[in-house]
């Protein structure tokens, strides 16, 4: 895959779980391992939502946390991405969002339990 389509599915991967329920103001972010190096990735830029993010919003950053291109400044969190892709060279996206009924969840201390049949699979 050439960079420029990687880039147009990452932006649109964003819109798509922007408009599923994933975007929170302008937290959450998608990255790619970069087509023309692997040590630098592809990532959406900050301030902006999910489901606002276009190929133009998103900024390459080398292994340095260095951006290298881009009009947008970079996540705070982007070093998890980045710390991910070095420690695992076979992953090429990372997803972090904050779907509002998981997080939801997570605040009530309640111990997740499967529920139906495909949620056995987790327990």
């Amino acid at each position: 895959m050439e960079s420029k389509k990687l880039k147009e599915t990452l932006a649109l991967a964003c819109r798509i779980l922007g408009n599923n329920g994933h975007d929170d103001l302008n937290l959450g972010h998608l990255s790619a391992r970069a087509i023309e190096s692997q040590e630098s990735i592809y990532m959406k830029g900050r301030r902006l939502c999910l489901s606002e993010a276009c190929t133009e919003d998103l900024v390459t950053i080398d292994f340095n946390y260095k951006k290298v291109v881009g009009q947008r400044d970079t996540h705070s969190e982007m070093p998890i991405h980045i710390e991910i892709y070095k420690k695992r060279p076979d992953v090429n996206c990372v997803v972090h969002t904050h779907p509002i009924y998981a997080t939801a969840f997570s605040a009530t201390k309640q111990k997740l339990r499967p529920i139906n049949n495909i949620a056995t699979y987790f327990s």
